[in-house]
């Protein structure tokens, strides 16, 4: 599932100047931690990447996440969970959703969602925001925490910009993701 714009286009992300990574394709992977791209949160794609398959900084286009699911919370509604262990640093899941401007934003708190603690929004640069309410997927039942064991981080694909969650420290299988 892709985000999808609701707002006019030229309130889409800028696009930045990009360069090509200079990994050299050694041995089964490429791309590890020192790649150019990936300590710049850009995947590569295969015009700025010469390591073909072996490219391990492809996880969205791979489509690389956790398996999770969603399961009741508690008082705190639903939550997402591991059905698998996973690793520091592993890729978990994309925020996906609507993108809208702060107006649109605006308005759905204050009309559609007034009253609701039932709403996901997250922001993705100054004025353009994620709500994944209607049209999210899993990734939405990410909780909030006092001890996270995920963050955010904005990552950017083909000019465009996206959200994932990777994982702070290890899980054990079956852990709430916060």
């Amino acid at each position: 599932m892709l985000d999808v714009y609701l707002c006019e286009k030229s309130k889409k992300p800028k696009q930045p100047h990009f360069g090509s990574c200079r990994c050299e394709p050694k041995g089964f992977e490429c791309c590890g931690n020192n790649c150019d791209n990936r300590l710049m949160k850009m995947e590569c794609v295969d015009s700025m990447c010469q390591c073909d398959d072996r490219c391990t900084n492809r996880r969205f286009q791979k489509c690389e996440w956790c398996k999770c699911e969603v399961r009741p919370a508690g008082k705190k509604g639903f939550g997402l969970y591991a059905n698998e262990t996973i690793r520091r640093g592993q890729f978990v899941v994309e925020y996906v959703g609507e993108v809208i401007d702060s107006l649109q934003s605006q308005r759905r708190l204050q009309l559609e969602y007034k009253g609701s603690k039932k709403f996901y929004i997250i922001r993705l640069e100054k004025d353009l925001l994620i709500d994944a309410t209607k049209k999210g997927n899993i990734g939405r039942f990410v909780n909030h925490s006092c001890d996270p064991n995920c963050q955010s981080e904005k990552w950017l694909l083909l000019l465009l910009y996206f959200y994932f969650y990777f994982v702070l420290f290890c899980l054990n299988k079956k852990k709430k993701k916060s």
